[in-house]
């Protein structure tokens, strides 16, 4: 199995710096270039957590396996 590119900790950040960056931004301030980055920033977020639970639920019937091995 192997191992998540990154936590639960670090995408935390990561959202956490987005969403610093977004909050006092009006609609008129971010640039199409903004709003491309800002998307790419969050489809890598939402990949990051979809690893992170395909690893989880992994560790979790790996787990459960060798208990019903025991």
């Amino acid at each position: 199995m192997e191992p998540a590119a990154q936590s639960f900790d670090d995408i935390g950040r990561d959202l956490e710096s987005l969403k610093q960056a977004l909050i006092y931004m009006d609609a008129a301030d971010i640039s199409s270039e903004q709003t491309r980055a800002f998307a790419g920033q969050i489809s890598a977020i939402r990949l990051q957590l979809k690893r992170l639970l395909a690893d989880q639920q992994s560790l979790g019937a790996e787990i459960e396996r060798r208990a019903l091995d025991r």
